[in-house]
């Protein structure tokens, strides 16, 4: 009898949160990466990050990035991509590491050999937002 009881009231119990599900919303605003990303600005630990020209990243093909200046109107370079972890792979290098991604905004921060008389690195964050 005591069986039958336990049983009973976890059936009860699974019933009665099984009507407390809120329900699934669906957003416009979806975080994916495969996105056509317009250049916004950019941060860089040093005064001189570099000339870096309005641009957009085209990720909306998971193997194909392309990368075109709005100043040049349809002509854009494509370069096979991969993402692993949070790296953005490019001709097999790593390129970029995703530090931010939301639904429209992403930051990928970048190592260089800076031109610099120190001959140090230098790294910059760059910031887009969707097109």
């Amino acid at each position: 009898m005591n069986y039958r009881l336990s049983l009973l009231l976890i059936l009860i119990i699974i019933a009665a949160c099984s009507n407390n599900k809120k329900p699934v919303i669906a957003s416009t605003d979806t975080v994916s990466i495969h996105k056509v990303w317009q250049y916004d600005n950019v941060r860089s630990s040093s005064n001189n990050p570099g000339v870096i020209g309005k641009h957009l990243l085209d990720l909306t093909k998971n193997d194909t990035l392309h990368f075109s200046y709005q100043s040049i109107k349809g002509i854009a370079t494509a370069y096979s991509y991969r993402i692993a972890h949070d790296t953005v792979f490019a001709n097999n290098k790593a390129a970029y590491k995703i530090i931010k991604l939301t639904g429209n905004e992403l930051e990928l921060y970048t190592l260089f050999k800076s031109d610099s008389s120190k001959g140090g690195k230098d790294s910059i964050i760059m910031v887009y937002k969707t097109r």
